[in-house]
């Protein structure tokens, strides 16, 4: 999937602190480069079967392009001057019905931590 986001991100510092908390909102598109495919029989007595999905093939019925919102929540704790520690959070919605057969949005969901240099 290739996304290209726009975000806007307001931070504020918590004052007498080392920590600061950041919003961050926008919109974006994306575009499917590679599906895969999981059918997961109701009968107990077979397993889940994966397949890759050919988009090229016009019988998928596919949206390979989908547009949506995103959402964000960051926290960070300064070490020392231009070094910090970082919890994020984001959220995906798609707004486009990517399955031409049934009713399906995308939808993500990403945690992260992570360390940064402010130059």
């Amino acid at each position: 999937m290739l996304e290209f986001p726009i975000l806007f991100k307001k931070s504020f510092n918590i004052p007498k602190t080392k920590w600061n908390i950041a919003g961050k909102l926008g919109y974006g598109i994306s575009y499917a480069i590679s599906a895969i495919q999981t059918l997961t029989p109701l009968d107990t007595n077979f397993k889940p079967t994966t397949e890759e999905l050919n988009l090229n093939d016009p019988s998928i019925a596919f949206h390979r392009w989908d547009h949506g919102a995103y959402t964000g929540l960051e926290f960070g704790y300064q070490i020392r001057p231009h070094h910090d520690l970082t919890a994020e959070t984001n959220f995906y919605l798609g707004m486009s019905n990517i399955d031409k057969l049934n009713y399906t949005k995308n939808r993500s969901l990403s945690f992260s931590l992570g360390y940064m240099y402010s130059l």
